[in-house]
């Protein structure tokens, strides 16, 4: 599991960059792939699609990430989606379309985010749909919610 891995290897390295920070650096996790059975390409390298009927499970997984994040003391302020959602890589990479990344978001990350308390996430600093390179240009998009 992704918090196992980073327990070994990311929060140490994070512990170490807020030890000579000044001021409190602020988190973005940005997922790469989920796990090689939720995707269509069955492969958690080179794009494949998010299967609709995990997009709960994937959605549960991310929260359990930031709250793992959050109990060692990181603070979340902003997520994206997914990393270079429309770019198949070699490495770790899932692809969204527009419509895809808008209906995750609204029939399972969201609601996940609120069931665990982490809309603030959302509604604090954003999440950022879109995120990656766009011909060749970075254009983050900021998704607030509707009072």
């Amino acid at each position: 599991m992704a918090v196992q891995r980073a327990g070994k290897y990311i929060f140490p390295m994070l512990k170490d960059i807020f030890a000579v920070c000044e001021e409190q650096p602020e988190i973005m996790v940005s997922p790469w792939s989920p796990p090689e059975y939720m995707k269509t390409n069955g492969q958690r390298q080179r794009g494949g699609h998010l299967k609709r009927e995990y997009y709960p499970d994937w959605a549960e997984y991310i929260c359990q990430y930031i709250l793992a994040l959050q109990a060692e003391g990181f603070p979340v302020k902003r997520m994206s989606i997914q990393n270079e959602a429309n770019a198949v890589q070699k490495w770790d990479s899932c692809l969204y379309s527009a419509e895809e990344e808008r209906e995750f978001l609204k029939t399972a990350l969201y609601p996940a985010l609120k069931k665990h308390g982490l809309d603030k996430i959302e509604s604090t600093s954003g999440i950022i749909i879109r995120n990656g390179f766009m011909n060749g240009r970075w254009k983050p998009l900021t998704v607030k919610q509707k009072k």
